[in-house]
């Protein structure tokens, strides 16, 4: 057969053997020099004309059954008359490869055939072996391509996927497609930009960012009800290389998606922008929400649909748009596995982080506002769970929430301020996470201060050496003198278990007892330069200054404490002080919290959103001895730029959904901050906020409720953990204290959790670093450390000295796993592919990803996972579970003893993620069957 070189995929074909011609000498082929394209989804790594190619073959020759593709069997394709003979209406470079490729498979030296063509010596030209190596080269891509398409890609927007199939094969997709009245939008259509609303709906909902454009053409093609309609028109067209199939997939997943949830035609123009330099084009965000806020709004006043609709047709549009929106999650979840991915078969792997970010802003924005539109629908519920804290082990949020922390580093934010962890404890967090990635940071010194900075620890925070501490004055030019008050007054009043306060009067300070007269207790972290001791004092111009904050504050007693003042250095004093730290902050009339950053960044003036932000964000409240500062205080004020202002005087609390949406139709920003944000942002506010709620004097809290609390705070000596939350749970303080030595802080936890008796069981499966002490194992090396809480409502346990006591559901493996040998941080998580679980009837499929222990000895394998729950059918994204091993007795899978005590060895906290994958996919050896689960009561050490 010859082929048509005026066939527009001629060239393409020419490129492939030139290719070859230029890196694969004949004379060096080796039998083994194949490929095995069927395993990866990466059709780039070669000349990108392969890529093309084989997706142009798989698009023309789906073959349906590509798994069974082997040397030597008939193959059923499209196309093909049951002689195995190629049917062509027309020769052209497709049929031709493929008429190529199915010769070769019959041959016997397939998929070497340039090789055993070389060596059998057969008189060929060279021209001939090339086209023998092309052959080899193409057919696995094709094969590969082919079998993922059918077999692993669910829910792509892409025309071969799952759902678009379903999609196409449904009367649904397309008979109504004419006759839905579709609005053309424009200028007029996006809402002001410094409206109210907008600012509103950018609070509450969150915003959408920008999004990288990969050069798809939009314009020009028929409105499509649905995304597969969507791409199967832009790809008809075009010469489809791997990189154009990442535009279309762009392309469908943000205008697609916009038009259909909308049913508007949108210009290219009307989002389409240049970037920074104009080196690229960007689809702006800011006028996606300015589109998006006005459509929610003209669709909850019912003005949006060009004819008026029936409520049945309303209720069947979100629908539609809630059925879409799933979509688009999942094919985003899609998008970052190895196998479905179309960024990655393009060589576009570094881009998906950025892409899925911005997108998936761009549709948690939409899904909030569709929820707002159709709140009565189940679906609508759904949604909504999808994109807020219920579902944040999704990839899709893992990703965005990442990202955005990356995004914010590179702009100059503290590595620690903006970690990880600290991404992820955002209460509705894409919703903030978008507000906090457009905020710019807080410069002390110099952009690239931070550089030195740590997920664990920010240097501006981590004063390693106390001795060597100096205070700083409140200019850098200020060289004032120290003044201190008299020792022997600070002394006395706490010999005789007296808090003692100072007074400035102009020339020096005057001690006397907290109960003389009201006072403001002042909180500030020693980083911010105002750290000291009664000894030697501070500066006169920072006294000056704090006194005059005071006076502000309590006009008639200008009485204040400091712990730089009122705290001295002698140990038994020091003690005495610290233990009467509780009643020094629950006495105070008022409590002043000092932070340079909330200082400079803070204003009346400023929306509300962007102080709490930045409050939440300070170094104040990321230290672990300002949790008890702020949460007894009577009345809690920050040190802003125009003053000390009462937050909570702004914000409400307990709000219902009439309220919220009184809220935003009035714009009041107090409100809806309070209802939304506080909880999440700094729970220290919505802490004091419930207890003013329930009218509670009682400031003892229970151990899940202050490891909550205490997430991702800090402290330099870690021994003080426990002292500094001493007044906030219930402990023998005298006996914490008792305890030092080099190994302090661990023998401390162990003591407080012997204290505490029941804890919640839960406090095994957080993912932090584990205590090295014999039946310990299970228990945290400290209590700020965790990613998650240790909710006591899944029950509690109780701690003895030989491990903890509870009841846990207990499901076994046949055969120890061995734990990844490179895994040694017990905060970074395993690949998941690495331990695949089967379990359950019918056989599901889950990947484990393993958080090991950190300690001197580090567990090689297990044998069992505990759960918090017995029940895994109902399991969307992950669960808790916790990896073990049995120290003693049988070691089958049989059913154990409900009645006795089963002891296990902790190794490790892990996620069990539920995967749509087949189980068949994997051979015995590459997943682990995992039996039943029981529920038995366990001690673990």
């Amino acid at each position: 057969m010859v082929v048509n070189p005026s066939d527009i995929h001629y060239r393409l074909y020419q490129d492939c053997i030139r290719h070859l011609e230029e890196t694969c000498p004949i004379e060096s082929l080796k039998y083994t020099d194949s490929i095995d394209f069927g395993a990866c989804r990466a059709l780039a790594c070669l000349q990108p004309a392969f890529g093309t190619l084989s997706n142009l073959l798989a698009d023309r020759y789906p073959a349906p059954d590509a798994e069974g593709l082997t040397p030597g069997v008939p193959i059923t394709l499209p196309g093909l008359v049951p002689s195995g003979q190629l049917s062509f209406r027309q020769v052209s470079v497709l049929d031709f490869i493929l008429s190529g490729m199915l010769a070769a498979r019959r041959c016997p030296g397939y998929p070497n055939l340039a090789y055993t063509l070389r060596e059998s010596r057969a008189g060929l030209t060279e021209s001939d072996l090339y086209q023998a190596l092309f052959l080899d080269r193409i057919t696995p891509m094709w094969v590969g391509e082919c079998y993922l398409r059918s077999k692993t890609v669910d829910w792509s927007p892409m025309p071969w996927s799952r759902a678009s199939s379903q999609e196409s094969s449904s009367t649904q997709a397309t008979a109504g497609q004419d006759q839905i009245p579709v609005r053309i939008v424009g200028e007029a259509d996006l809402a002001d930009e410094h409206d109210p609303i907008v600012q509103a709906i950018r609070m509450l909902y969150g915003t959408a960012i920008d999004i990288p454009w990969f050069g798809a053409r939009h314009d020009g093609y028929p409105f499509s009800t649905t995304l597969s309609s969507y791409t199967k028109a832009r790809r008809s067209d075009v010469n489809q290389s791997l990189r154009d199939d990442v535009a279309v997939w762009v392309g469908s997943m943000t205008f697609g998606v916009l038009e259909i949830v909308t049913r508007t035609r949108i210009p290219e123009s009307l989002f389409l922008l240049c970037g920074e330099h104009q080196q690229k084009t960007l689809l702006s965000g800011t006028r996606i929400l300015r589109f998006l806020v006005n459509w929610g709004c003209l669709m909850g006043a019912g003005r949006w649909y060009i004819h008026p609709i029936s409520g049945q047709a309303h209720i069947q549009h979100g629908r539609e748009v809630a059925r879409v929106l799933d979509r688009v999650l999942n094919a985003l979840d899609e998008e970052q596995m190895t196998h479905a991915s179309i960024f990655l078969r393009a060589g576009c792997e570094a881009e998906v982080p950025e892409v899925v970010c911005a997108i998936t802003l761009t549709v948690s924005l939409l899904c909030n506002l569709a929820h707002g539109i159709w709140s009565g629908l189940s679906e609508m519920a759904r949604l909504k769970r999808c994109i807020g804290i219920g579902d944040q082990l999704r990839d899709f949020y893992g990703t965005t929430i990442k990202t955005c922390a990356n995004k914010m580093y590179e702009a100059g934010w503290c590595r620690y301020m903006v970690a990880h962890p600290f991404m992820f404890k955002l209460g509705p967090g894409l919703a903030i996470a978008s507000n906090l990635v457009s905020l710019r940071p807080h410069i002390r010194h110099a952009p690239n201060e931070h550089q030195d900075c740590t997920e664990d620890a920010c240097t501006f925070y981590t004063i390693a050496d106390t001795t060597k501490y100096i205070p700083s004055h409140v200019e850098p030019s200020c060289h004032c003198e120290y003044i201190k008050p008299p020792l022997s007054d600070v002394t006395r009043l706490l010999s005789d278990g007296l808090v003692p306060a100072v007074v400035y009067d102009g020339k020096s300070l005057r001690v006397q007892a907290i109960d003389v007269a009201p006072y403001v207790a002042i909180s500030h972290v020693w980083a911010d330069g105002m750290g000291s001791i009664t000894e030697h004092g501070l500066p006169v111009c920072v006294i000056q200054r704090i006194s005059h904050l005071v006076h502000g504050l309590l006009p008639d007693s200008k009485a204040f404490w400091m712990d730089s003042l009122c705290v001295p250095g002698v140990g038994t004093l020091r003690k005495v002080a610290i233990k009467l730290m509780a009643r020094t902050y629950h006495k105070a009339a008022k409590v002043l919290v000092l932070d340079k950053c909330i200082k400079a960044e803070c204003s009346k003036a400023r929306p509300w959103e962007e102080n709490l932000l930045r409050i939440a964000t300070s170094g104040w409240v990321r230290r672990v001895w300002t949790l008890q500062e702020g949460l007894l205080a009577r009345e809690l004020y920050f040190e802003f730029a125009d003053g000390p202002i009462s937050v909570e005087a702004g914000l409400k609390y307990g709000l219902s959904d009439a309220e919220i949406a009184q809220g935003v139709a009035a714009n009041n920003m107090g409100l809806l901050l309070g209802y939304k944000w506080c909880s999440t942002l700094v729970p220290l506010l919505a802490e004091r906020a419930q207890n003013r709620v329930l009218q509670s004097s009682d400031h003892r809290l229970t151990l899940d409720k202050v490891i909550y609390l205490l997430t991702l705070r800090t402290t330099t000596k870690p021994e003080d953990e426990l002292i500094a939350i001493s007044s906030l749970v219930r402990m023998d303080v005298d006996a914490i204290l008792a305890i030092t030595g080099a190994d302090a802080a661990q023998r401390r936890i162990r003591e407080f959790l012997l204290q505490q008796s029941d804890v919640p069981k839960a406090i095994a499966a957080q993912i932090t670093p584990r205590l090295a002490l014999p039946g310990f194992s299970w228990a945290p090396r400290t209590l700020v450390s965790a990613l998650e809480g240790a909710d006591a409502s899944v029950g509690t346990g109780v701690c003895t000295p030989e491990g903890l006591i509870a009841e846990y559901f207990v499901a076994l493996f046949e055969d120890a796993i061995d734990v990844p040998p490179e895994l040694e941080d017990g905060r970074k998580p395993a690949g998941y592919a690495n331990v695949r679980i089967i379990h359950g009837s019918p056989a599901v499929l889950y990947m484990l990803d393993i958080y090991p222990r950190v300690g001197p000895v580090h567990a090689t394998s297990f044998d069992g996972l505990l759960f918090l729950q017995g029940d895994l059918s109902g399991v969307r994204g992950s669960v808790q579970c916790i990896a073990v091993c049995r120290t003693g007795g049988q070691r089958e899978c049989a059913e154990l003893d409900v009645d006795a005590l089963h002891p296990f060895t902790y190794v490790a906290p892990c996620h069990l993620q539920r995967t749509p994958l087949d189980p068949a996919m994997f051979a015995p050896g590459n997943a682990f069957v995992m039996a039943e689960l029981q529920e038995l009561t366990v001690m673990l050490s």
